[in-house]
């Protein structure tokens, strides 16, 4: 039997935000209306993704809806394989999440080209409604090491779409 989720990413607010000390704001959006921005780029695997989804978004008009195999994981990464993206100046990395009719587990973790040992984020998003969640740096990345992807897993070990 086949469980069915949909695991979808909204339109602006896959970013790492910041709060400068003046109280301004800055961020790096990594999708926007139905595309990554440069220089991020697909490395998921276990899984097919739809950067265009139009059957339900956030804010405009698509998400990225992503139909997972079991343990399947959703990476994003920072362009070219020894490039990293400096995120240290970032306080967090923001993600809408839709649970879809089951309600998602997900494991949210850095890496870099380098094997960095990163802690894990294990967070749920509730069924039939949007979630922003949203994780400090302090908690992804404590020993500031440089990042070259995120990840974002589905932990139930089952099929998911």
């Amino acid at each position: 039997m086949k469980i069915k989720f949909v695991f979808l990413l909204a339109l602006v607010l896959l970013f790492f935000s910041a709060a400068f000390v003046k109280g301004q704001s800055s961020s790096i959006f990594i999708y926007q209306e139905s595309s990554l921005n440069s220089p991020w780029v697909d490395a998921s695997w276990t899984n097919t993704r739809d950067f265009n989804n139009s059957l339900q978004a956030y804010m405009g008009t698509t998400s990225v809806e992503i139909v997972n195999g079991a343990w399947g994981v959703f990476k994003l990464r920072s362009g070219p394989w020894g490039i990293h993206n400096d995120v240290s100046q970032y306080a967090s990395l923001s993600v809408a999440v839709h649970g879809g009719t089951q309600g998602v587990s997900l494991r949210f973790k850095l890496s870099n080209d380098s094997g960095g040992s990163f802690p894990n984020h294990d967070t749920t998003a509730p069924a039939n409604v949007w979630t922003v969640i949203s994780v400090p740096m302090t908690i992804l990345n404590p020993s500031g090491l440089p990042v070259h992807a995120f990840q974002i897993e589905e932990r139930s070990g089952q099929a998911r779409t």
